[in-house]
């Protein structure tokens, strides 16, 4: 029996999920180079200017406004860096993956069904809207750029108000400014990466409604996988802008890979049967036929995984206190969230077992 067209899409966005964390891995460390020389200059402007190689306070302080002020020009030369980096990054990122769904689509039902891809207007477009949780790409380095220069300038009085040496100024700024920054930098692009890709594939599913009937919400099923995303897991939506649910799942909100910091959801699109295309099936190539069906593609959601994971995983991805209460079926997935579609805390799911 041949494997459905659905079934064969899934297939292969979870082959292109490994590729996308590859990518999203590539571009990060692009950034981490950046803040890493950024580390450099930070520690050079340090040993230049030296705010501890005096000993009057007001000499001291002197020396602090003189660092301060060539850090900033530092920090914000560098986040321009990352932030036109980024920009093309989304650019590329929205472009290849429009241009591989096309591909996805006509490799799972075997023949040439989406022709022609985005215009390259439509593309740059698409690209500068790209927001990542409801702020552009640029506004998000700006204000790490901005967060750097505050935590540098915070550090730095700390260190001189105890008495520091200037190596001691030195660990502060590689042991915890940095390491802060090259960790929010790490989430950005981690939420960037998806959010480009998951725009670039619903601007072609938006380009071929046609041919699509819904878009269901495919989530990692893995422990670090977020309660947003699991109760969406396998739940359908409609095809237009407003994305309503077609199965009574949760909202569809912002979407997969945006609804959160570091989502890695991805809608996946169901397609039609020949018939519901208005397509006589003895006019399709008979290695196509079967393959076209307009069947659901086979899903083991994220709750039907849970429930064969051992206690210990249950706990973790869930938390001990509402796994305990989710295995005595005194809550499920779609409890998990209020009536808006964001996650409860533990003490309103307490309440809410408690009245079940």
């Amino acid at each position: 029996m041949a494997t459905s067209a659905n079934d064969t899409l899934v297939d292969l966005y979870i082959e292109r999920a490994v590729d996308l964390l590859r990518l999203e891995a590539g571009t990060r460390n692009k950034v981490l180079a950046i803040l890493s020389d950024l580390e450099g200059e930070l520690v050079a402007a340090l040993a230049k200017i030296d705010p501890t190689g005096v000993n009057s306070v007001s000499a001291q302080q002197k020396r602090l406004v003189k660092l301060l002020e060539a850090v900033r020009a530092a920090i914000r030369a560098g986040y321009r860096d990352a932030s036109k980096l980024m920009t093309n990054e989304i650019r590329e990122i929205v472009d290849i993956e429009s241009t591989w769904v096309g591909s996805a689509i006509n490799e799972s039902v075997q023949i040439e069904l989406v022709t022609g891809g985005l215009t390259r207007g439509g593309l740059e477009t698409i690209a500068s809207d790209v927001l990542i949780q409801g702020a552009a790409s640029a506004d998000w380095w700006s204000r790490q750029a901005q967060d750097l220069q505050n935590r540098f300038a915070d550090q730095m009085r700390l260190g001189i108000a105890a008495g520091e040496t200037n190596a001691d100024l030195v660990a502060r700024v590689r042991g915890g400014v940095m390491d802060i920054s090259k960790n929010s930098a790490t989430r950005l692009v981690r939420s960037s990466v998806q959010a480009a890709a998951n725009a670039g594939r619903e601007a072609m599913y938006e380009k071929n409604n046609d041919l699509i009937v819904s878009l269901q919400w495919h989530a990692t099923l893995d422990t670090r996988t977020s309660i947003w995303c699991i109760t969406r897991d396998g739940h359908h939506y409609s095809t237009d802008e407003a994305h309503k649910p077609k199965d009574g799942g949760p909202p569809w909100l912002q979407g997969p890979g945006k609804i959160h910091w570091q989502c890695r959801s991805t809608s996946i699109p169901v397609l039609k049967s020949w018939r519901d295309l208005g397509i006589p099936m003895d006019e399709v190539p008979q290695t196509t036929r079967a393959s076209m069906d307009g069947q659901v593609p086979a899903k083991t959601t994220f709750e039907a995984w849970l429930k064969k994971q051992g206690q210990a995983r249950q706990d973790t991805v869930l938390g001990a206190t509402v796994a305990d209460l989710w295995r005595r079926g005194k809550l499920n997935f779609r409890d998990l969230l209020d009536q808006s579609g964001r996650p409860l805390t533990t003490e309103q799911l307490r309440r809410k077992a408690a009245r079940s």
